[in-house]
């Protein structure tokens, strides 16, 4: 096929320059139902994608060649679209405040289809290639090892402790876990990497949490637990607000007293520690406390990394918790731009038009015996058509959108076939003189059968105008001449005679085409 890869519909999918704070690069953007196709979700419409997102892929270019990682972490479709849901992270290559970038989705395969191995150099881990350790909920929640998975690959799963398949819940896209008193869910210390990754002073964490309702005590959503304990908290019970406690820090060393964290609404809790004396906590992207506490570094050598607890029955939390991210240190303009896309995915991305995936089949032209058959383009589901003779010329009054061309063509007088309601879904012509046949495979639009032509010139007479490089083919009110079917994705020259264009091949000089009493001719 002319595209990279051989599925049936594709969709430009852009960034928004105003949700973009600065440049970044291999930047993870989130996916849900509000900013893909609908088409994809509609499991009994005319191209819905694999239920489960088997079929799903991303590239950066349109031609299909650059494939760029994805995660799919759910995809449901349904006969009604609207209940389709979707969590789809994808690498963008760049994301600026300066430009618009563009990436493709495609799907809607006629075989099955299965995400590639996580370890693919476009799969599952290679998304978060710039981060330490991203944890999403693995199915049901449930007492054992991989409630929470590490989408990175950095490290072992999170063991659940406490919690049951009646703790999921709907997150604002995909699953989440409740925690209360004496869940958890905990990596033991020997993952060293994640059990010391803070006492690198390097370190950006993420965390998608909703609190139920106001509770007394403190509520630890993430924390690591030794001699030098770490406890980020959504909310303070004594100054109602988000908190990080630090021991060997200070204690308390980022305590804002203010905004706190309203009852049954998604958050996103962020903190930072760039250095030793540079660290911040934000909420919902925006920054609400600094420090420059100093320390020397501890361990964590007793407890490890736990989510939804700090220890054993100490400070439980009482929220809903969605994801748990762990980066290298990020900028304000990171943070910024990371939650303006996890939390408005529609608001980042705007979705194009779904497109037809085209591309010819084949092309033979041999000693005046001509052959052409085209795949289908975006409005035009099916095209056959056969010619027999060297030169052909028809008069014709199709519109120029053309759903379904079926030709035939044989010596002597050729007449075309087809009808012509008011939709113009058929072409209707008829050729009264000898040596005449046509097909047609071109939209107004642009995107036509795509074909290699093969021992002979090619040449095809149109009034439409020519928007893309390919051939387009418009209403007819004369004899027009032709041979065969154009090289359509590889024009190179028009020419313009009076009330005439002409789409030619690429790399002809010249071309002879039979006299049909009006004197055309193709120019190089």
């Amino acid at each position: 096929m002319a595209d990279g890869l051989s599925h049936n519909r594709k969709c430009a999918l852009s960034t928004k320059t105003t949700q973009v704070s600065g440049a970044h690069t291999d930047f993870p953007v989130l996916f849900t139902e509000d900013n893909l196709p609908a088409e994809m979700f509609d499991a009994d419409g005319s191209f819905p994608a694999q239920n489960g997102g088997g079929d799903i892929r991303f590239t950066s270019d349109a031609a299909g060649s650059n494939l760029i990682p994805c995660q799919v972490i759910s995809f449901v479709t349904d006969n009604d679209p609207v209940n389709g849901k979707a969590e789809i992270w994808v690498r963008l290559p760049n994301v600026r405040d300066t430009q618009v970038d563009t990436i493709y989705a495609w799907y809607n395969t006629s075989t099955t289809d299965s995400q590639p191995a996580v370890t693919a150099a476009h799969g599952r881990n290679a998304v978060w290639s710039a981060a330490e350790y991203i944890y999403h909920l693995n199915e049901t929640p449930g007492v054992g090892a991989g409630v929470f998975i590490d989408s990175k690959g950095t490290g072992a799963d999170l063991e659940g402790v406490g919690l049951a398949a009646g703790d999921q819940v709907d997150g604002p896209f995909g699953k989440g876990v409740h925690f209360a008193g004496g869940d958890r869910a905990i990596q033991d210390t020997a993952d060293t990497g994640l059990r010391d990754l803070p006492l690198t002073y390097d370190m950006t964490v993420a965390v998608l949490l909703r609190r139920p309702a106001n509770a007394t005590g403190h509520h630890a959503l993430v924390s690591w637990n030794g001699p030098d304990d770490i406890v980020i908290l959504d909310r303070d019970s004594v100054n109602a607000a988000p908190r990080v406690f630090w021991r060997d820090l200070g204690g308390s060393i980022l305590n804002p007293g203010s905004p706190d964290t309203t009852n049954n609404t998604w958050h996103r809790l962020y903190f930072t520690t760039r250095a030793s004396n540079d660290h911040e906590l934000y909420l919902d992207g925006s920054s609400i406390a600094t420090s420059t506490n100093t320390g020397s570094a501890g361990s964590f050598i007793e407890g490890g990394f736990w989510i939804g607890e700090f220890s054993s029955l100490d400070q439980p939390a009482n929220a809903d918790i969605a994801f748990v991210h762990l980066f290298a240190a990020r900028s304000d303009d990171w943070v910024a731009t990371y939650d303006n896309a996890v939390s408005d995915p529609d608001g980042f991305i705007a979705v194009g038009t779904p497109e037809s995936v085209g591309g010819g089949d084949t092309v033979s032209a041999n000693n005046g015996n001509h052959s052409h058959t085209a795949d289908t383009g975006a409005i035009i589901p099916a095209v056959a058509a056969q010619t027999l003779s060297a030169v052909h010329a028809h008069p014709s009054d199709a519109a120029s959108v053309i759903a379904l061309a079926v030709v035939g063509a044989a010596e002597g007088a050729h007449p075309q076939q087809g009808e012509t309601p008011a939709t113009f879904g058929h072409v209707a012509a008829v050729a009264t003189e000898a040596n005449h046949g046509h097909h047609a495979d071109a939209a107004a639009v642009g995107l036509a059968g795509q074909a290699s032509p093969l021992e002979a010139a090619h040449l095809i007479i149109s009034d439409a105008p020519v928007s893309m490089p390919f051939a387009v083919v418009g209403p007819f009110d004369a004899p027009h001449a032709h041979l065969a079917a154009g090289a359509f994705a590889t024009t190179a020259s028009l020419a313009t005679p009076i009330g005439r264009r002409l789409v030619v091949p690429a790399r002809r000089a010249t071309l002879n085409v039979a006299d049909d009493g009006r004197n055309l001719r193709p120019t190089a």
